[in-house]
């Protein structure tokens, strides 16, 4: 069985290294797997790859290489495939600067003038020391939570491996509805348009109930973007939250969070705050309610379970390396192949 693990999928060094070491214990293995470094796919019967296909008209600009890369390998690749992804938890956003196209022009990025003059936005922290694997997709409903019953008895591991604190119990009182955004164009958001999302959300909110709601969008959202929505919400009398502040505080009070897809819903849950999640590619779909008319008594899930699965989907930078992956991968994947996944 062929095996490519396509090195280029990846958008940056850090990214790139967890596809190394994929590739090279699977080799040291013993297994047919090769690390394909070139921009084009390459005949394989599993493909393995960073991130999920980008619709061009769902990012507002032009596919860079890389997007166009995977969306090459979705279109011509007809056999198994490992989808390699961020995290679910333990996330991280790192602030940096945002240069405008004449910044970019004249001033060079390492200059002390460019940090100075440039506006700050965020960008997700490359350097993972956990990533997440999915079999057939990376997303809750297409085989993102693929290797569960192959991995028993991981959450106890990613809690230890993460000194993660207890999980909280259900919070019975609140202040506001937290509704949480996500970058516009994001592969789990499947081409709805965020920001209607959000405005749409909001103003069934007001109507639904009395209790102040709280937009907080992502920090990678690119602020001119966001701007107009930012207006919008202010008068429908929404408050925004500070997206450069750690999620927790945002969870501080909240009576109950409200996403799309985002993995927001998992720090929330984790947190104690129940959630509604809107479309089932959400990590926490099977976890919270799907109506907003829930918002007066959200429903209070069993989470261990659900924990289970989570943290069978996520494994560290280590276990890429040393080739603790292969055995659950290759499970699922014969899982997949048997029921015509």
């Amino acid at each position: 069985m062929k095996i490519n693990v396509f090195a280029r999928t990846a958008m940056g060094p850090g990214k790139r290294r967890a596809l190394e070491s994929i590739a090279r214990s699977g080799e040291q293995l013993g297994l047919s797997c090769s690390l394909v470094d070139m921009p084009g796919y390459a005949e394989c019967d599993i493909a393995v790859f960073w991130g999920l296909p980008k619709e061009e008209r769902t990012l507002g600009r032009s596919l860079n290489d890389v997007h166009q890369l995977r969306n090459e390998i979705f279109a011509k690749h007809g056999g198994l495939s490992v989808v390699v992804e961020a995290p679910l938890i333990g996330r991280m956003v790192t602030i940096r600067r945002e240069r405008s196209w004449l910044m970019r022009r004249f001033i060079p990025r390492a200059s002390k003038w460019a940090r100075f003059f440039s506006p700050a936005s965020a960008q997700m922290d490359e350097a993972y020391s956990e990533y997440r694997l999915g079999v057939g997709g990376a997303l809750a409903d297409d085989g993102g939570l693929a290797l569960s019953p192959f991995c028993p008895d991981r959450w106890v591991k990613l809690r230890e491996r993460l000194n993660l604190p207890d999980v909280m119990p259900y919070r019975k009182a609140g202040r506001h509805i937290l509704v949480v955004g996500q970058v516009p164009g994001d592969a789990s958001l499947r081409g709805q348009e965020i920001y209607e999302w959000i405005l749409n959300t909001c103003e069934c909110l007001r109507r639904t109930t009395d209790i102040p709601v709280v937009v907080r969008l992502h920090p990678l959202a690119r602020q001119a973007q966001a701007m107009e929505v930012q207006q919008k919400l202010l008068q429908l009398g929404v408050s925004l939250d500070d997206a450069s502040r750690p999620i927790s505080s945002a969870l501080q009070n909240a009576w109950a969070m409200v996403t799309y897809s985002s993995g927001a819903a998992i720090d929330s849950l984790l947190a104690g705050v129940p959630a509604i999640s809107t479309s089932p590619a959400s990590f926490a779909w099977e976890v919270t309610d799907h109506d907003l008319a829930s918002i007066i008594q959200p429903t209070e899930f069993e989470r261990e379970p659900w924990l289970e699965k989570l943290a069978a989907a996520q494994w560290s930078g280590e276990e890429l390396e040393n080739g603790a992956i292969w055995d659950p991968v290759l499970k699922a994947c014969a899982a997949a192949v048997r029921t015509g996944g």
